[in-house]
């Protein structure tokens, strides 16, 4: 009995000796378990990225036939979300009430050589691009003159978008019309800011908002240029609501008024006339860096470079900063002008301005408090 003792002890001392080293074991299993399920996990999301990647398909489009289709809608309605659709240059039509319906798909669709050589047309019977299916800035229209649209809807000649936020990019919209919104009509709340970017809208016409009409729409309107536009309301950009945020865009030259109910910053131009000194480099004098920006944007229409503000870029361009070689361009003083006895009694105008209406009272002095009295 004595004996079985001394062995039971002897097990159970050894036991608790053996117990902290069978511990380390169990999380070490643990540790290369959990390892090997985060590599798993990790090439599993490389796969389905490969995959995925793999799946997306390019389109071509060519009027000649030499593609995969000869018209852009047959390429649209081929296509699935990220596929990429490319049209060659040529002119391109289509049936019914739009050229082409995007139809929600979650594409880019550009052109292989720009808008100078890649049309698409309405043949003055159709809107051009209908985006009414929920479509998001992840639906790119980019790279086309779109043109001779009318709407069979009264809206959106050239691009009519319902409830949806394209990305429209390095687009002329020109020559389209509509009862609203001549080149482009955006009505109905959505999700997301939509995107018009680097475009130039140009001799579209309507009855509000030859340009651009806006409606419970939202999107910003960045480094584009809306000239020479006709309107019985506002031959620019009419926002009846909500939200158009202008960035870098020049609006200008337009029939019966530039813009309604817009947002702009301090770099956009809104003016009657389409006119510049030649510093578009911002340094208020004309110069070496004028000339290399118009280099750098060389045939594109560009604003940064289009010093003519005649939506390209080119020679035109060249010969107006040679021929304002020197321009001081600095903004003109400003001062407080007495304008007479009733309000308002005192603005902040130039002196130009101010000597056809009151008393300029200097450069640099202010209405607050008022030096009229």
């Amino acid at each position: 009995m004595v004996a079985r003792l001394r062995v039971i002890k002897r097990f159970r001392w050894r036991d608790q000796l053996l117990i902290p080293f069978i511990r380390v074991i169990s999380l070490h299993s643990y540790y290369l378990l959990g390892t090997m399920c985060m590599y798993m996990f990790h090439l599993l999301l490389i796969s389905m990225f490969i995959t995925s990647a793999a799946f997306a398909t390019t389109w071509t489009v060519d009027d000649d036939g030499k593609a995969d289709f000869s018209n852009i809608q047959a390429a649209v309605d081929a296509a699935i979300d990220g596929d990429e659709i490319v049209v060659m240059p040529g002119t391109y039509i289509g049936i019914g009430n739009y050229v082409v319906n995007m139809n929600g798909k979650e594409v880019l669709l550009r052109s292989k050589e720009g808008p100078q050589t890649t049309i698409i047309s309405g043949q003055n019977q159709r809107s051009v691009f209908y985006c009414g299916n929920n479509e998001t800035t992840s639906t790119i229209i980019s790279g086309f003159t779109i043109t001779q649209g009318q709407s069979t809807q009264s809206q959106g000649g050239g691009i009519l978008c319902i409830v949806s936020s394209p990305r429209v990019e390095n687009c002329r919209i020109v020559n389209n019309f509509a009862f609203q919104g001549g080149g482009l009509a955006s009505l109905g709340s959505s999700p997301e800011m939509g995107e018009i970017i680097d475009c130039v809208f140009k001799n579209n016409e309507a009855y509000f908002g030859g340009a651009i009409f806006c409606d419970m729409g939202n999107f910003w309107v960045t480094d584009c240029l809306v000239r020479d536009n006709v309107a019985n309301n506002i031959g620019g950009i009419y926002v009846y609501c909500c939200s158009v945020v202008l960035q870098n865009t020049a609006v200008c030259s337009n029939a019966n008024g530039q813009t309604y109910g817009t947002l702009e910053n301090d770099d956009c131009l809104i003016s009657e006339t389409c006119e510049s000194c030649g510093d578009i480099n911002g340094d208020n004098v004309v110069n070496v860096g004028d000339l290399l920006v118009v280099i750098k944007t060389w045939n594109t229409s560009d604003i940064d470079g289009d010093v003519t503000l005649d939506g390209i870029v080119d020679v035109e361009d060249l010969l107006f900063i040679v021929s304002a070689w020197g321009n001081d361009c600095s903004p003109p003083q400003t001062g407080a002008c007495c304008i007479g006895f009733e309000e308002p009694w005192c603005e902040v105008l130039t002196e130009v301005e101010c000597n056809s209406m009151g008393w300029y009272m200097g450069d640099g002095t202010n209405c607050n408090p008022s030096p009229c009295f």
